[in-house]
This record gives structure tokens, sequence and C-alpha cells, in this order.
């Protein structure tokens, strides 16, 4: 979380409430288009909201939190995701059993029914 992503994203967050979506978005074309193109594949209502969320205090898990986990999970992180790929690692690392996938962002729903039936088969 020390990257640049909760700069960014509290900063975009800033400029879809002062400017608007479309005006965030095109602004983001120039910079980094790949996030101006998962925006435009989002939801506008509540996105500024949930991305100041991202990287406030209260809505980051900690290591104990994490530990607390109890069932079998598979944290996915995604290259070239706009959030860092660290946070996703450090997630797999604290729960106890927990297995790390990397997808690619362009693989993610083809690797979806692979994955759910990963998860289930952890259950049994």
């Amino acid at each position: 979380m020390e990257s640049a992503g909760p700069r960014l994203f509290t900063s975009l967050s800033e400029k879809i409430k002062r400017d608007g979506f479309d005006s965030a978005a095109e602004s983001l074309q120039a910079t980094r288009p790949e996030l101006a193109r998962l925006m435009s594949n989002t939801p506008r209502q509540g996105l500024a909201a949930a991305l100041r969320g991202l990287h406030d205090e209260e809505f980051v898990p900690n290591s104990r939190e994490l530990g607390a986990i109890r069932c079998p999970t598979i944290v996915v992180g995604l290259e070239n995701d706009p959030h860092p790929l660290a946070t996703a690692e450090r997630y797999a690392r604290d729960i106890p059993g927990a297995q790390f996938r990397l997808s690619r962002w362009a693989d993610r729903k083809s690797e979806l029914p692979k994955l759910a039936a990963d998860v289930l088969s952890l259950s049994d």
C-alpha cells in the first residue's frame, strides 16, 4: 500500500467528485490508459467513495485480522492491476494456508470457473 496506488485512487476519487466521472476518465487516458479503460467498465454511482475507501485504514485488514481467517482461501493477484500486487501477496502470506495465484487481467473471466472449482476442492 506504500506505492502510488493509494495516492492515485484518493486523487481520482477527489477528481470524480470535483470534475465529474467523464472528465476524470478522460484525464487518465493520457497517463494511465489501463485505469481509464477499467473506469469505463465500472458503474459510476459510488465509484468515488469506493476508491477512497480502498485505502482508508478502517478498511485495510492488518496481519492479525488476516491471520484470523479460518476457511479455504485463494488470493488472486492480477498482473498490471492498478492495485499493488504486493498487497495480494501479503494477504496470501498472512491468511493461514492460503494459496496465491497470479492471473492476467485479460484472463480473469475465463479463469473464474477453474478458480471456483479450486476453492470448492479446498474444503473437501
